[in-house]
């Protein structure tokens, strides 16, 4: 039979793939020129092999250079030409990572998750490469913890692990943000963090981090209780003493009174104190009329015989009430009285732009942990507004002595 012009060619039975070669183990090629293929099998994941340099990995690393060298089975095996294949038993993606950032390769970030991220950790501080990698680990810390980078981490589980991570692999900075995140997203309950990381990370990080939080929370106390005490007092000033429940109505619902640590997290507490309505007590019609500002006016007093009274010529001074008026003095026998020329009402003293300074203070009170401090380094090398406690000591005062005066008195 004449074959029909243009149709695709017969496959011939040698060139169909045998049933090896479809199961066969792909190869990730991360040098070109690699001489040595790494095969990675934990006997839970899909076995993979990882086409390397040993130069590479050997000058980044002590572990591979031993691993290579005649020492070893393998190493031995490589030298003799046995074969090119050197079999470690580790995780194949998280191995497949560390051996791109080792080359310098670029890293699909759908290959880096959060979950994979303190095995990732572990592992580079297995092989010895947190040095060499430390660039690259800055970077991808960096990433992880962006703002816009919600997909990332979600929970207090996550900004744990990405914490427990920098700690392993030496970055201050990612230290610093990812316990502070972790401050703000913690809900109190210590057993639900992950145990790998309770057991990886030292005892003196979970004490300095529950004493910076209760220190905030004892401060985001006291804020609460100011704006209860001085609006309960406004409230009887201006005859208004059921608003006052309205008020305390109002934290209940948004969970600040009674304010729990130990089933709110900082997010939460900062967030309703947001949002937090407090009642009008004297609505804007009925508020007195407030004059634009002249200098503050002191009447003189004229000492007489029946005492102390005001005279009628006034001068310029400094004397101000606590509402920002000049003092009236009144005419007393001995003494004269200070009295405010109008009531303030609470809602001119205490507005949401007071609150929202005060939540802005609380948040600038959670700065982190120092990975210095934790670790006994002399130097911290990441300054957290003066919240180390080197940072809080004093600089050592000098003076100049060109006479020798001081050394002559130490001696004496």
């Amino acid at each position: 039979m004449a074959s029909i012009e243009g149709a695709a060619p017969t496959q011939t039975e040698d060139d169909t793939p045998s049933l090896i070669e479809l199961f066969q183990c792909p190869i990730e090629t991360l040098c070109d020129f690699g001489d040595i293929i790494l095969v990675c099998n934990d006997d839970f994941h899909p076995q993979l092999k990882i086409r390397v340099s040993s130069c590479i990995l050997a000058n980044s690393s002590n572990v591979f250079r031993a691993l290579f060298s005649e020492r070893f089975a393998e190493g031995h095996a490589v030298h003799t030409g046995e074969t090119n294949e050197i079999h470690v038993v580790e995780t194949p993606r998280v191995f497949l990572v560390m051996c791109s950032l080792l080359h310098h390769s670029t890293i699909d970030e759908s290959k880096t998750p959060v979950v994979d991220l303190l095995e990732l950790a572990l592992l580079i501080d297995k092989y010895d490469c947190v040095k060499p990698l430390k660039s690259a680990s800055c970077a991808m810390l960096q990433i992880l913890l962006e703002p816009l980078a919600n997909h990332y981490c979600v929970d207090e589980t996550d900004y744990l692990h990405v914490a427990t991570a920098a700690y392993i692999m030496d970055q201050p900075e990612a230290f610093v943000q990812s316990t502070k995140k972790l401050l703000r997203s913690y809900e109190g309950q210590h057993g639900a963090l992950d145990g790998r990381c309770v057991d990886l990370l030292p005892p003196t990080f979970f004490a300095a981090f529950q004493t910076q939080r209760a220190d905030i929370f004892s401060k985001l106390t006291l804020t609460i209780t100011h704006i209860v005490h001085e609006y309960t007092i406004a409230a009887h000033r201006n005859r208004k003493p059921n608003l006052v429940l309205d008020l305390m109505t109002n934290l209940s619902n948004l969970a600040l009174w009674p304010l729990d640590a130990k089933i709110t997290s900082l997010d939460k507490a900062l967030s309703g104190l947001a949002n937090l309505r407090i009642p009008v007590l004297v609505a804007a019609e009925d508020r007195p009329y407030s004059p634009p500002y002249v200098a503050p006016i002191k009447y003189e007093t004229i000492s007489g015989g029946n005492g102390d009274w005001a005279d009628t010529q006034s001068v310029r001074g400094s004397r101000l009430n606590s509402w920002g008026e000049p003092v009236r003095y009144l005419p007393s026998p001995r003494t004269y009285c200070p009295t405010p020329l109008v009531a303030s009402p609470f809602v001119d003293t205490l507005t949401p732009q007071d609150i929202n300074a005060e939540r802005a203070q609380l948040e600038r009170s959670c700065v982190g942990l120092c990975i210095d401090c934790l670790k006994g380094n002399e130097v911290c090398r990441v300054e957290r507004l003066g919240f180390c406690e080197r940072w809080q000591k004093p600089a050592p005062i000098t003076f100049s002595d060109p006479w020798g005066t001081m050394s002559q008195l130490e001696e004496w």
